[in-house]
């Protein structure tokens, strides 16, 4: 997995954009890489603590104390502190547990072998799936409210920042989208462009 991350993270992007999950996620191919990276980590230490048995799943785990599927809630919670539906954000899951079953279908080991490598990595994805299924079930309707208001100050203060930032360039700076149209202009390229 982890001589594989890039593979893993050509293919869930190529999954993103053809479902369209890409006009909702960030568009840097660094969180991209950090997103296989922790779920890459999560199993290669699911491997770690399980060795050749397959991971199981009891009524009353507590998955926070579980490095496998830690990554799982972190990246739950801040999603859902995004405004991003579990709907959503489990529909996107769906595809990265695709790339990493696509990765292993082409592993050339024994057929045996394969077969315990793709259960493995479905039980770990599943596990990850029931933690944070889990964790955003517990959340009440007020701390979902207060969770994404507190979102929304620190998006608007980031919001503020890159403004001011962006308004105070002293050279023009143009931020152009992919048909080559000028989305934003700081002042100094509007008074170039008179």
């Amino acid at each position: 997995l982890k001589d594989n991350e890039l593979w893993l993270m050509e293919r869930i992007l190529n999954y993103a954009k053809a479902q369209g999950y890409t006009d909702y996620t960030s568009t840097l191919v660094e969180a991209w890489r950090a997103s296989i990276v922790g779920l890459t980590e999560a199993v290669v230490e699911a491997g770690r603590e399980y060795g050749d048995v397959l991971p199981e799943f009891e009524p009353e785990e507590k998955f926070e104390d579980d490095p496998m599927t830690r990554f799982g809630v972190k990246e739950a919670r801040l999603h859902r502190e995004r405004g991003i539906s579990i709907s959503m954000f489990l529909g996107l899951y769906k595809y990265y547990r695709y790339s990493f079953d696509d990765l292993v279908k082409t592993m050339e080991v024994q057929t045996s072998q394969k077969e315990f490598c793709r259960s493995f990595v479905e039980r770990c994805f599943d596990r990850i799936e029931i933690a944070f299924c889990n964790q955003w079930s517990e959340l009440t309707s007020d701390e979902a409210v207060a969770e994404l208001q507190n979102s929304n100050r620190l998006m608007t203060n980031e919001k503020n920042k890159y403004l001011t930032l962006f308004s105070s360039l002293q050279i023009p700076a143009f931020l152009i989208d992919e048909q080559g149209m000028v989305e934003n202009a700081d002042a100094t390229a509007v008074k170039l462009l008179g």
